[in-house]
């Protein structure tokens, strides 16, 4: 069974996650708060979560503790794996 929001979570491994939208509010410019994205940005930010979550719990203790952090972005997340997996041939 294909998720629903697949294309998404593929796209924020590939490209990174979107930059949250962000407003000014007292001259401050602040991320705007997830009410009031539009249905589109919602579903690319929540794709973006899942993306990352996805990534690191699919993976072996053993290659998870090889990580830089976990906390990257699911694209930072991707090239890391690509550089353990695949080792020097990475970019050659």
């Amino acid at each position: 069974m294909q998720k629903e929001n697949g294309h998404l979570i593929w796209k924020s491994i590939e490209e990174g996650p979107t930059p949250l939208p962000t407003i000014v509010v007292d001259g401050k410019t602040i991320k705007k708060p997830l009410n009031g994205y539009t249905f589109e940005g919602k579903s690319q930010y929540f794709a973006d979560i899942e993306a990352q979550h996805s990534l690191v719990h699919s993976l072996t203790n053993e290659v998870y503790k090889k990580l830089d952090s976990y906390q990257d972005s699911s694209k930072e997340i991707w090239d890391q794996l690509e550089k353990i997996i695949l080792g020097s041939k990475v970019g050659n």
